[in-house]
């Protein structure tokens, strides 16, 4: 059964929800953009957003998309982005956890702090 989110309840404020979700549509970009050796587009980018928003059983609302496609972005646009996403792929444990979530949150809020200083 899917569920309706408001984009209060998955992005006002910090949940480990919303960073899982980040990562696994950025992991997931990364991957796809290896693949076709090319940056994927905006939409190319929303289409994994909803993928993965899906897969979750949480109905991809606009404002949703937009959000996750924006936080997707600047994770996938740090250099931090792969070194997190190969060392996860290297752990015995693949639960996505607080810590992981912080460290997600970390990698978006410094690249958009780097971005705005430019």
């Amino acid at each position: 059964m899917s569920r309706e989110l408001s984009v209060q309840e998955l992005f006002g404020s910090y949940n480990v929800l919303q960073y899982a979700l980040v990562f696994q549509a950025g992991n997931h970009l990364r991957k796809w953009e290896s693949e076709n050796s090319r940056v994927a587009t905006d939409e190319e980018i929303n289409s994994i957003c909803r993928s993965v928003l899906n897969q979750q059983k949480i109905i991809p609302s606009n404002e949703i998309l937009r959000l996750l496609n924006l936080s997707v972005t600047a994770f996938c646009s740090s250099d931090a982005c792969e070194t997190f996403c190969n060392n996860y792929e290297n752990r015995p444990d693949k639960s996505f956890n607080d810590e992981d979530a912080q460290a997600v949150a970390k990698i978006c809020d410094d690249f958009v702090s780097n971005f705005l200083k430019k």
